[in-house]
This record gives structure tokens, C-alpha cells and sequence, in this order.
């Protein structure tokens, strides 16, 4: 039983340079806003009639600018492989680049009056070294908050990522556990149910062909039940008559059955083997060890949440229950790695002479078997 994912391709480098359509698209909304928001203080701030204009096509281009610085610092930060990781490590590129993106950011907003000779009123002051140092800082402190934003980004992405990683994982190990735990039944049955033929061939050879006819039936439906975590209580009830059928044949008068299932049971997930189960550890325990036999009772009840599965065989039970090597341990198991603390197994005895085995499991179908994990979105890298 697979566990799928979809598959993830490990980016190019092209790529990687280039980035993705949802990081040009966080690129143009963010420089945009900072540019709305300088142009809305420049209304604000205007005492006289100013060229409005001219400032929203000089903001336009600083965006631009601040779009190339960050791409810049983004290339930079990737080739120095200091995207996400310890803070340490991510100090030493990050302050650089930031510099260097800052650096270009500046010097691209004062080559513009090389370009537009009306700006150099506004940038080329008669002191242009403060000038730039000004705008050098102002500039760095931008693509330090741009930078800020994308690192907490990529590690809010990471850590999603290795969520679905660890859930991935989680998943692998419990289906290879059921698949293990399911393989394990099989032979455990077989053997009990051969154990079975060759206890009727020795008593009486003429029914041994009728008997052998039964096992091929159960088994058959035994190896062909698929590897499935859980099976509708009407395939459950298909193998325990199955079974039944094959005891009562060594038996006979001994065994008597009594089925009451809520209708409304069987449309129900259960683990396989599990009424089956019980059902054998009954008979095994219960009904084998008495001369005169006894009666076997299964009743399964439909709660609003639950379904509740009770066997009821001959008692007393002595001491601690009868746990066997391999069945009840077995479903205990894929009990507990199906749904949990939700599901309980409880052995009793009630009024000292009736033994009840209580299967109470949660009405719900588990989600173990197949895992898709959907892929998330695009990571902005």
C-alpha cells in the first residue's frame, strides 16, 4: 500500500536566479507600496504648487531600482547558500549584500540626473558626499527589511516543509508496521486453521474433504482480502462464518453460534482480522476447553461514534487473559497505530462464567491508507 506524494523537482539553477512568478509579483507589490507611501507623504508635505508628476515618475523609477537591488541581494544571499539557517551564519552575507544592494540602489537614484537634468537640484546638493551618504543609509535600510521579510519567509516555508516531511515519514513507518502486521496474520491463521484439518482427518477422514473444501474457501478470501488498514464489518462477518463453518465441523453439537448484527454495523470499518480474531481466541479458549462445548455469541451494535463488537464464550477466565504470541497482540497493535488511544480491547468475565471480549472502534474510516499530501504553494525563492 503506497504512500504517494507529489513529486518534488529539485529546481535549476536558471530557475533559482530567475525566480517564480509569485516572487516577481510579491517583488512589484511590495517596491509599489513604498513608493505609494513616498508619494502620499510628498501630497501631504507640499506647501506650494509642486510637480507631482515629475515626483511619481522619479518614485516609479526608484522602485525599479529597488526591484534590481533586491533581485541583486537575493542572487547573492542564494549563491552564498545563506538562505535559511542559523542567524550566525546568516549575519556575515546578509550585512554585505545589504551594503552592496544598498550601494546600487544609491548610486542608481544619483546617476539619474545624468539622464534627467532636472533632478540634480534635488539630488546634486552643494554637498554631495552627505548627500549620498544619506541616501546610502536610507537605501541599505530598505533592503535590510527586505531582507528580513524574505529570510522570515524561506524559514516560515522551511519549517512548513519539513512539517510535511515529518508527516510523510510518520506515515511511511505506520503503513510499513500494518503491511508488516497483516503479513504476520496470515500465516498465523493458516497454521491454526491446518491444526483444524489434521485434528478432523484423525477423528473422522470422511468429513476431512468437506473440511479442506472450507479452509480453501477461507483462505482464498483470507490472501485476496487486499492490504487495506480496515474492511467493512460485512467482510469481516464473510470470513468469521467462513470460519465457523470449518469448527463446527470439528464441533459439531459442541459449538453453537449466535450472530446479532445492527444493520446498520455493516456498512462499518474495522480492522481486518479483528472480529476473526476474537473469535478464534474464543473458540480456542472458551469452547475447546469445555467437554460439553458451549455457546458463542457476537453481537455488534452501531453507536453514534462507536462500533462496539462483543463476543461472549464460556468462562471462567483464570487470571490474567489469555494473550497469545501473535493474535491479540497483533490487533492491539494495528489498533493503536490506526486510531490511537481511540480504540480499546478489553477480556472479562462477567458473573463468573461468561468470558466477553469488548472491541470498541471509532466510526470513522482512517486516513493511514493511501497518504496524499497535497502540494503546497509556489515558495517565493
Amino acid at each position: 500500500m503506497p504512500v504517494t506524494a507529489p513529486p518534488v523537482s529539485a529546481p535549476s539553477r536558471a530557475s533559482r536566479w530567475r525566480g517564480h512568478r509569485r516572487y516577481w509579483r510579491a517583488q512589484l507589490l511590495g517596491w509599489g507600496v513604498v513608493g505609494t507611501v513616498f508619494f502620499a507623504q510628498d501630497l501631504l508635505a507640499a506647501k506650494e504648487r509642486v510637480n507631482h508628476a515629475g515626483t511619481a515618475g522619479f518614485l516609479v523609477y526608484f522602485a525599479l531600482c529597488g526591484i534590481g537591488a533586491s533581485h541583486m541581494l537575493r542572487c547573492w544571499m542564494q549563491w552564498r547558500g545563506a538562505i535559511v539557517g542559523r542567524w550566525q551564519r546568516l549575519v556575515g552575507p546578509g550585512l554585505t549584500g545589504v551594503f552592496g544592494a544598498g550601494l546600487f540602489l544609491a548610486g542608481a537614484v544619483f546617476a539619474l540626473p545624468l539622464a534627467v537634468p532636472v533632478a540634480r537640484a534635488d539630488l546634486w546638493t552643494d554637498k554631495p558626499a552627505a548627500a549620498f551618504g544619506g541616501m546610502l543609509g536610507f537605501c541599505a535600510l530598505l533592503c535590510l527589511g527586505w531582507l528580513l521579510l524574505y529570510l522570515g519567509y524561506q524559514s516560515v516555508q522551511a519549517y512548513q516543509q519539513a512539517l510535511v516531511e515529518r508527516v510523510r515519514l510518520d506515515a511511511a513507518l505506520k503503513d510499513a508496521e500494518l503491511r508488516a502486521l497483516r503479513g504476520q496474520l496470515n500465516p498465523h491463521f493458516l497454521f491454526n486453521a491446518l491444526n483444524v484439518v489434521r485434528r478432523l482427518a484423525a477423528t473422522d477422514p470422511s468429513r476431512t474433504r468437506q473440511a479442506i473444501t472450507q479452509l480453501a474457501s477461507l483462505l482464498r478470501d483470507t490472501l485476496n482480502g487486499g492490504d487495506a488498514p480496515t474492511v467493512k464489518v460485512s467482510a469481516e462477518l464473510r470470513q468469521v462464518e467462513a470460519y465457523l463453518d470449518l469448527e463446527k465441523l470439528r464441533f459439531e453439537e459442541r459449538l453453537e453460534v449466535v450472530v446479532d448484527c445492527d444493520p446498520a454495523a455493516l456498512g462499518r470499518p474495522v480492522p481486518p482480522f479483528s472480529v476473526l480474531t476474537l473469535v478464534e481466541n474464543a473458540v480456542k479458549h472458551g469452547i475447546a476447553s469445555k467437554i460439553a462445548g458451549g455457546r458463542l455469541g457476537i453481537r455488534i451494535v452501531a453507536e453514534p461514534e462507536l462500533t462496539v463488537v462483543r463476543i461472549t464464550n464460556p468462562g471462567p477466565l483464570d487470571g490474567a487473559p489469555r494473550q497469545g504470541r501473535v493474535g491479540l497482540p497483533n490487533l492491539r497493535e494495528r489498533m493503536r497505530l490506526l486510531y490511537g488511544e481511540r480504540a480499546t480491547l478489553t477480556i472479562g468475565c462477567e458473573d463468573g462464567a461468561t468470558v466477553v471480549s469488548e472491541l470498541k472502534i471509532p466510526n470513522e474510516w482512517p486516513l493511514v491508507h493511501p497518504l496524499v499530501v497535497e502540494p503546497g504553494p509556489a515558495r517565493i525563492s
